[in-house]
């Protein structure tokens, strides 16, 4: 008799009737499941688990620094590693910490049960063997299995057509000598990623008018091409008009000499970050596959990011100002410019300035102490700004628990400024559905079941509008849905409900007082401030957990 079944993928799933119901553990699952069974999955339990280890598993990833510090390496003085996704701890590209915490939950849950047998639906490869592990003797099965993705010759065709496209627009953009403008000394310089961040009406969307009449915009349109990808064409484009909004545009800064190091150091990256499979055990459990894919992209990165720094570089070098200011710093491009501003500019004031919801469970924001207080060795410690501007206190002591220096409260959370003036209608028959940035198909797969029964509501779905909304064109057509781009303020002043996983809109409407119901997809990591507080307590209405007769 098989006693656990562990569901790993939203295909829906028939068992049998039995006089004795099966334990279900999902993991980020949301198909209809029927027959007889028990629910497994602790929310609450696995949101403890993240907190408890979050120091742990911050310095278990700090430790690889040590296996590549001794290779060569493209930015002097300073290891390439802590510019990496892995090194940033990137959950919502990769599932490393959300699996390994859920292989925790599942060895108490097992510990505890004693199962005779498991079936797995779904998993890689890396998830079988670290299950194997936690219950050896204990037979298990397996169906629909994930195959592990390669990538490596897909990333390395699109790394070479970045810096082919780099070239291109060097070798068509010779004017920038004559483009470069100086800033005054006494202005503050402020990053941004045009136009992807940028409004043309109301300037970059997360400053908002903490931006002042003498401070000054300096832009990058290509980053990394991840960020955002425009092509040759699309960037003289965009550059115009960034110039006729007298923004500084760091890629004019861009020489042939970029994109020739950023192909003469793609393959070297690659190499440089191998790793042997006995160096990525945590607690027992076996990442090898996991931390391999999350250094294999990090390289990925890494090789555009030595084209970029070279324009960044002789633009700090060519460019007078008192501070420099700039969102993502705890991410890889953030950590970049903390770099390239220590090195070229250290006389410059670098202000971090926190670009949205920040939260415990949240793993980009917590570094170890071992590479926070590192007194400027950028060898052995990661690159952070002098100073950072929190949006509230809350924000602010995760900072400050992390090991960041001089950590201020803005007075007022800038990017919410198009909130002014709303005023809530609280029309009970219209809902707001409002996913994140990563988990739009899955929002909407766990309150399917919810939304059929309540098919006289109006139910508008505001796509994350930098996301990959291709779930869109299957939406159920009996569900009363209708997709919406209207603005977020027109939005939250007519709906009576609000329902979120990790998007900022639902501290956004609990400002406003609407009633927000926070989504919690089994076997997901929360990493939504909402998580962070009680359900009831005035703050949070109440939490939709989908269950399996969903």
């Amino acid at each position: 008799m098989v006693d656990l079944i562990i569901i790993c993928d939203s295909w829906p799933l028939s068992l049998p009737i039995s006089s004795d119901p099966q334990l279900i553990y999902r993991i980020g699952a949301t198909g209809k499941i029927t027959g007889c069974f028990v629910e497994a999955n602790d929310a609450f339990r696995l949101q403890e688990i993240a907190r408890e280890v979050r120091d742990e598993y911050a310095s278990w990833i700090y430790s690889f620094n040590k296996k590549f510090e001794s290779s060569a390496d493209p930015f002097l003085q300073a290891s390439s590693f802590f510019l990496t996704d892995c090194s940033c701890k990137r959950t919502e590209l990769f599932g490393t910490f959300n699996l390994i915490c859920n292989l925790i939950l599942l060895g108490e849950i097992i510990n505890k049960k004693m199962p005779t047998g498991i079936e797995l639906y779904g998993g890689d490869k890396q998830f079988r063997s670290a299950l194997r592990k936690i219950v050896p003797g204990v037979p298990i099965t397996t169906h629909r299995s994930h195959r592990y993705p390669r990538w490596g010759a897909r990333r390395l065709m699109s790394d070479i057509r970045y810096c082919l496209e780099i070239a291109g627009i060097v070798l068509l953009g010779r004017s920038a000598a004559n483009s470069k403008k100086s800033v005054s000394s006494q202005q503050r310089v402020f990053f941004t990623i045009f136009p992807k961040m940028y409004d043309l009406n109301r300037g970059d969307r997360k400053y908002g008018k903490f931006v002042k009449g003498p401070d000054h915009y300096a832009a990058s349109i290509v980053t990394d091409g991840m960020h955002q990808h425009v092509s040759i064409r699309q960037f003289f484009r965009l550059r115009a008009q960034a110039k006729a909004n007298g923004i500084s545009v760091i890629d004019d800064y861009l020489k042939h000499v970029d994109w020739i190091r950023g192909l003469i150091w793609m393959v070297p990256l690659r190499f440089k970050f191998r790793i042997n499979d006995e160096d990525c055990t945590f607690r027992g459990i076996d990442a090898s596959l996991w931390v391999r894919e999350e250094l294999q992209l990090s390289a990925s990165r890494l090789s555009r990011f030595v084209v970029l720094s070279g324009a960044i570089s002789r633009f700090l070098s060519n460019t007078r100002m008192s501070e420099f200011i700039y969102y993502l710093h705890e991410y890889p491009i953030g950590r970049l410019l903390s770099l390239l501003l220590s090195r070229e500019t250290p006389e410059v004031s670098k202000v971090g300035y926190q670009h949205g919801p920040a939260a415990w469970a949240k793993m980009v924001y917590c570094i170890s102490p071992e590479e926070s207080k590192h007194d400027g060795n950028l060898k052995t410690g990661v690159p952070m700004p002098d100073r950072v501007l929190a949006e509230d206190d809350k924000s602010a002591e995760i900072y400050r628990y992390s090991g960041y220096r001089r950590v201020e409260v803005l007075d007022r959370i800038w990017r919410l400024d198009y909130l002014d003036g709303v005023q809530p209608s609280l029309e009970h028959d219209c809902w707001l559905i409002a996913p994140g940035l990563h988990d739009g198909a899955t929002v909407l797969a766990a309150l399917k079941s919810l939304l059929t029964k309540h098919l006289d509501k109006t139910i508008l779905l505001r796509a994350h509008p930098l996301a990959n909304n291709e779930y869109l064109k299957d939406i159920d057509p009996r569900l009363p849905i209708t997709v919406t781009s209207e603005s977020v303020s027109n939005l939250l002043g007519k709906v009576g409900a609000v329902f979120v996983s990790y998007s900022s809109i639902g501290q956004e409407a609990l400002m406003l007082g609407i009633p927000v119901y926070f989504v919690q997809i089994p076997g997901v990591i929360s990493e939504s401030p909402l998580a962070d507080l009680q359900p009831g307590g005035g703050w949070i209405s109440d939490q939709y957990r989908p269950t399996s007769d969903d």
